[in-house]
């Protein structure tokens, strides 16, 4: 043995061929015969080791119970790595860090009791306090800040950041612990976030907020689908429109919205505006096709309200030569003597029972357009009165007998035209 250096009662006086060791303290390396480049300062640093070099151990007990089976260790503190048999490769800083630990190998435990617990769990980093003193056969574990901690002893490729967190599952990441209200990407959070998928905690509200002008986008020109899945949906510009928009640079750049599956699902669009246009389809610029393999209904429910449909200069309503069914008129039921036309009576046919004479007023107040038939269908004579209008009727205004059908058609400015089984006065 050559070039070893022993101060301290008990200090490398077993050597017999082990050489470049460095002892100091009572009892360090005591029981060193062949390791070599040894290096163990303190109270029974070392006190163990036979055979094995290359470890560095500072600090009372620091790999104290280190036989013959571990090499290139690096204890620093009281108590650390004190039970250290065979492993390897370890870094254990601070007092009782790795305290534990026996046959596991490249762990780094930094901090006072740092992975204090751990046994047999390999590639390990603890920084800071007390930092993975849970963890005794994980492994892969990554915790950094005072008190940090995986979900269990057993717990595998978990990375905790921040004081006191906990990691939440194996294969995670966890940023700070539960009074960490906000996550800064980047100081500037100009920094992009890649991942393949976001869930909020437990009926929480995942909440995207472009700052100031700036746009969310989602996708990109290399994607071909999206997938927006929840109960409900909301886009919110609070104090202005919000807006969907799809910028195309191609043909064949369609928006699809679409609901999929053979099951009795609708696709609703819905509006609780109040103006005349709460919900609006609009193309500025191409046409609009609208196709259903089944019926097709539309239909106002409030307010009896009028459904327009107005093509625009010469433009035509095409029915492609389909015959108009389903479009009959209301029958109003008159079994009086007198009536006066109002504009709800547009578009109706007046049925006349009464068994006597009938007079039925034309007021100014009916608007243009305005149309109805009358039907004598009981035995009293239908005659029509004018009242500040004007009836012109060629054969005219009343009907000729039993079943005669007279139609009255306002042209504008208070002039009526009567036509039908009509006659004059006698």
């Amino acid at each position: 043995a050559e070039y070893n250096t022993g101060v301290g009662r008990g200090s490398l006086d077993a050597i017999t061929e082990g050489d470049q060791n460095t002892a100091l303290g009572y009892n360090s390396l005591s029981a060193n015969t062949t390791g070599s480049d040894n290096i163990a300062i303190g109270y029974n640093a070392l006190v163990a080791n036979t055979t094995l070099g290359n470890n560095i151990a500072i600090g009372r007990n620091a790999l104290a119970a280190q036989t013959s089976g571990g090499e290139f260790n690096v204890a620093v503190g009281s108590y650390s790595l004190d039970e250290n048999t065979f492993g390897d490769k370890n870094v254990a800083l601070g007092y009782v860090a790795l305290g534990k630990n026996t046959e596991a190998s490249y762990n780094t435990g930094i901090g006072g009791e740092a992975l204090k617990l751990n046994t047999t769990g390999i590639n390990n980093t603890g920084l800071g306090y007390q930092a993975g003193d849970v963890v005794s056969t994980g492994s892969q574990n990554v915790l950094i800040g005072a008190s940090t901690d995986p979900s269990a002893a057993d717990a595998t490729n978990q990375t905790v950041v921040g004081y006191n967190a906990t990691g939440q599952a194996n294969n995670s990441v966890t940023l700070g612990n539960a009074d960490v209200t906000t996550v800064y990407m980047a100081q500037d959070a100009g920094a992009t976030i890649h991942a393949s998928g976001m869930t909020s905690a437990s009926n929480g509200t995942i909440t995207i907020d472009p700052n100031g002008s700036g746009t969310l986008a989602l996708g990109s020109a290399d994607n071909t689908a999206a997938t927006i899945d929840a109960i409900a949906f909301s886009i919110d510009a609070t104090g202005g429109a919000s807006n969907i928009s799809l910028e195309a640079d191609g043909a064949a750049d369609d928006l699809t919205v679409a609901v999929t599956g053979s099951q009795d699902a609708s696709l609703v669009l819905s509006s609780a505006g109040t103006g005349a246009d709460a919900v609006q389809l609009t193309a500025s610029a191409g046409g609009m096709d609208v196709t259903s393999a089944g019926a097709m209904d539309i239909t106002t429910s409030a307010g009896n309200t009028n459904i327009t449909i107005a093509p625009h200069g010469t433009g035509k309503i095409d029915l492609n030569d389909s015959p108009l069914t389903g479009f009959g008129a209301d029958i109003s039921a008159e079994s009086g003597t007198s009536k006066t036309l109002a504009a709800a009576d547009n578009g109706t046919i007046i049925n006349c029972s009464s068994g006597s004479a009938v007079t039925i007023t034309v007021p100014a107040s009916l608007p243009t357009g305005f149309n109805c038939m009358i039907v004598q269908s009981g035995s009293g004579q239908v005659s029509l009165t004018a009242s500040s209008t004007t009836l012109n009727g060629k054969n005219g205004t009343r009907t000729s007998g039993q079943y005669a059908i007279m139609t009255l058609v306002h042209l504008g400015s208070n002039v009526f035209v009567v036509s039908g089984d009509t006659s004059s006065p006698s």
